[in-house]
């Protein structure tokens, strides 16, 4: 299993980027702003805008390589299941190829 957020494509850049922490590292949002800025992704496309590892293709690349085939791990945001769910999908979709086993 690969797991989305993190691995394939960059959560926490963009999540650091939408709580304007200009060093891009997530670990740098202040406290008090981390579920601040985790709320404001609820309702949006904002797992379908995340960009994508330049590393992604050869990790799936590597995982089919021993099993034939690879899957998708990936939990939704809280609060925003469905929502998060869906544009998780739709990013997975157009970004990988050939197309995983969801575990969703």
């Amino acid at each position: 299993y690969l797991d989305m957020d993190g691995v394939l494509a960059d959560f926490f850049g963009a999540w650091a980027e939408m709580a304007g922490v200009k060093s891009g590292n997530w670990k740098d949002i202040p406290t008090d702003q981390i579920n601040t800025t985790l709320d404001q992704m609820i309702g949006t496309d904002f797992f379908n805008t995340l960009p994508k590892f330049p590393t992604t293709n050869t990790l799936i690349d590597l995982a089919k390589s021993y099993t034939g085939e690879y899957h998708i791990n990936s939990s939704p945001l809280r609060n925003d299941h469905d929502n998060s769910g869906k544009w998780k999908k739709v990013w997975i979709k157009r970004e990988l190829n050939p197309q995983p086993n969801l575990k969703m």
